[in-house]
């Protein structure tokens, strides 16, 4: 009797665990745990087809995340998208009008423009950006380049200088920035840009392109130049990366960039006094121009302003005559959480030539826009503004 409940037990016991296996090793809808019309998912998972159209509108529509992370959750192409989203729903016939021109030469082939605030925003839906691919967003940043640009031109007559300038044929792209007659002018304003893919103009493409032009392009910092009738020369340090495979004579590097632009443009100019805004990499560009112009910069450049730049090289650190100018004429506005212009002592201390201060944000690449006024206010006393420019905007933060 025992022997036979024990047997139809184990009968019982074994059907149940077969049934269980089969429910373990039969694919399912991770959303819905159906069986049927299942598709791939990243991960060794499934999902439906009323289940995926549901999630992928749920995640490109409502949450909007950037598609480069959809499509591969869901192993989906681009193209495949057109069959899965409702054809009608007006954000994606918006979003797709930004990736359907193939070559853009403007920022308007790509569906967006900038609001007055400067925001970037979809032509149609008057959304913000919206991710769809990495070579994508470098079509983006580079149309945002351009139009940056022809902002500065139109609103602040900032104009591109094509070098070298005694070249009747000048290499495309090669090329800095300049306002009217800045040689002439008896202060001078040198920008120079970090590294990467940031061009004259702008000091962060993703922060143009998520944030706005107020902190990511340079159009707040040549507005309070020209308000202190500066002239305003812009470098362009990363022209390098757009001939590589035939390099220019003196423009191979962002430091030999930065030489010769000193040597072919700064050096005939009129002013009196010269001073250098430099970001990211742009500090090593100054302190290797320290290097190999050291008594024409001591002479006529006032005041260096560094934010978040890369410290000074083991080149600049040996040299006691580029230590003690340094330590005399540059601050360094570094990423920090303390308040805008606070004392960093341990990286003043780490750096040894250049004194360190916060720039008011933990973000290097928001370290520019949030210490300009600090370091216009250290222009200010190293060149005292002229009655003139002073009294034409008031002494508040938007001078």
């Amino acid at each position: 009797s025992s022997s036979a409940s024990s047997s139809s037990s184990s009968c019982k016991d074994g059907a149940g665990r077969s049934r269980f296996a089969d429910m373990v090793s039969t694919p399912r809808c991770r959303f819905c745990a159906k069986t049927e019309g299942l598709r791939g998912m990243s991960g060794g998972k499934s999902v439906c087809g009323k289940c995926l159209r549901k999630q992928v509108a749920l995640l490109v529509l409502v949450e909007r995340e950037p598609l480069w992370r959809v499509l591969p959750l869901f192993k989906l192409s681009l193209e495949s998208l057109t069959e899965l989203l409702d054809p009608e729903d007006e954000y994606w016939k918006a979003l797709q009008k930004t990736f359907a021109h193939p070559d853009p030469k403007s920022l308007a082939d790509l569906h967006y423009s900038f609001s007055p605030d400067g925001l970037l925003l979809n032509s149609s839906s008057g959304t913000k950006y919206h991710e769809v691919t990495q070579e994508h967003r470098e079509k983006v940043g580079r149309m945002v380049a351009r139009e940056v640009q022809t902002r500065l031109a139109d609103s602040q007559g900032i104009q591109r200088l094509a070098i070298p300038f005694d070249d009747p044929n000048p290499i495309v792209n090669n090329y800095v920035l300049a306002s009217k007659d800045f040689l002439q002018k008896p202060t001078l304003l040198l920008i120079i840009q970090g590294s990467g893919g940031v061009r004259p103009g702008i000091w962060s493409r993703g922060l143009c392109i998520e944030e706005g032009l107020q902190t990511g392009s340079m159009e707040k910092t040549v507005k309070k130049a020209l308000r202190r009738d500066y002239g305003v020369l812009i470098l362009n340090p990363n022209i390098a990366d757009d001939h590589k495979a035939n390099p220019i004579a003196g423009n191979e590097s962002p430091s030999s960039h930065t030489v010769y632009v000193w040597d072919e443009i700064v050096s005939k100019s009129s002013a009196s006094s010269i001073l250098i805004l430099a970001h990211s990499n742009g500090g090593r560009c100054t302190s290797d121009l320290l290097l190999s112009r050291l008594g024409q910069v001591r002479e006529k450049v006032k005041a260096i302003a560094l934010t978040d730049a890369v410290r000074t090289g083991p080149k600049a650190k040996e040299n006691e005559e580029v230590r003690e100018y340094l330590r005399a004429n540059a601050i360094n506005w570094v990423a920090s959480v303390q308040v805008v212009d606070a004392f960093e002592p341990l990286l003043s201390s780490e750096d040894g030539c250049v004194t360190c201060v916060s720039a008011g944000t933990p973000s290097h690449e928001r370290s520019s826009s949030s210490a300009l006024s600090s370091l216009f206010r250290f222009f200010d006393t190293r060149v005292p503004r002229s009655s003139d420019s002073s009294s034409s905007s008031s002494s508040s933060s938007s001078a």
